[in-house]
């Protein structure tokens, strides 16, 4: 039996940074505290954030420890996919022998429906690994950016800024409060993203 169903992989679509939803929140914690259309706007450099923010340090690690973990556990599935394909093989040749050609076609459909069935199975197994590393990426992303924002939201009741943008967004004048929150960031003792979800 020749099996052509390739075993389909589910992309491991995990953004170590989503900047979309950074920029989204920085506009919206900083306008919830607008005083006046006069106030002055501020700018952080979030690339800058992200690469020194012990948090986001510590995130991107993380991302990579469960993509080790996606990866391992993929191959662990294919391999187990090969074997039940050899597998097959050797009983569809074995029961095939001296067979008329119908007894051989219902042997060959008996046996592609066990494989794919299942194939199904393990492709379930992988959708349920990958969700399960997503959601939990998802929800250690949010801590961080909720933290994030909340100080970048008291720097600019500081210093009564109308609006917060980041740094690529804009194109003349503001005030950089990216020093501010870092200093603000590393005081408050971040950088200790946990690790031992699955």
């Amino acid at each position: 039996m020749k099996i052509n169903k390739q075993f389909t992989f589910l992309g491991f679509a995990i953004v170590i940074l989503t900047v979309v939803l950074l920029l989204g929140s920085l506009t919206w914690a900083a306008t919830k505290t607008a005083k006046t259309s006069n106030s002055p706007v501020g700018y952080v450099d979030m690339e800058r954030i992200q690469k020194e923010h012990p948090d986001f340090i510590s995130f991107a690690e993380l991302v990579k420890d469960k993509e080790a973990e996606f990866n391992f556990f993929k191959n662990y599935l294919n391999k187990q996919l090969e074997g039940l394909s050899k597998d097959l093989q050797k009983k569809v040749d074995q029961e095939k022998s001296g067979k008329s050609a119908d007894e051989q076609a219902k042997i060959q459909q008996k046996y592609q429906e066990e494989f794919q069935k299942k194939s199904g199975e393990l492709n379930n197994q992988l959708t349920q690994k990958n969700n399960e590393i997503s959601g939990y990426l998802s929800q250690q992303r949010k801590v961080i950016t909720d933290k994030l924002m909340n100080i970048i939201e008291e720097i600019a009741k500081e210093k009564d800024l109308s609006l917060v943008v980041d740094k690529s967004t804009r194109f003349y004048g503001g005030n950089d409060i990216t020093d501010e929150v870092l200093k603000k960031v590393k005081a408050s003792g971040n950088g200790k993203t946990d690790k031992t979800g699955k």
